[in-house]
């Protein structure tokens, strides 16, 4: 079943059988809209301050500034 949010079922004894295939469909499917970009394998330094948004400094200096964001590691 292809479906996010309020389409998965609930079932509190049990996990998703295969979590990294799982996501690897849900970012494949947010980087085909041309809205996300997914960052891998990139090392986070710091968060610097700004009023909105999230700034996100890389060890490679890159800076990020981004609305939402989610951290993955594991």
């Amino acid at each position: 079943v292809r479906g996010y949010g309020n389409e998965f079922i609930w079932s509190p004894t049990t996990c998703v059988a295969d979590a990294k295939g799982l996501c690897k469909l849900l970012a494949s499917d947010l980087e085909e809209t041309g809205k996300v970009e997914i960052k891998r394998g990139e090392e986070y330094m710091k968060t610097l301050s700004h009023k909105d948004t999230f700034r996100i400094q890389l060890k490679s200096g890159e800076i990020i500034e981004t609305k939402y964001l989610i951290n993955s590691a594991g």
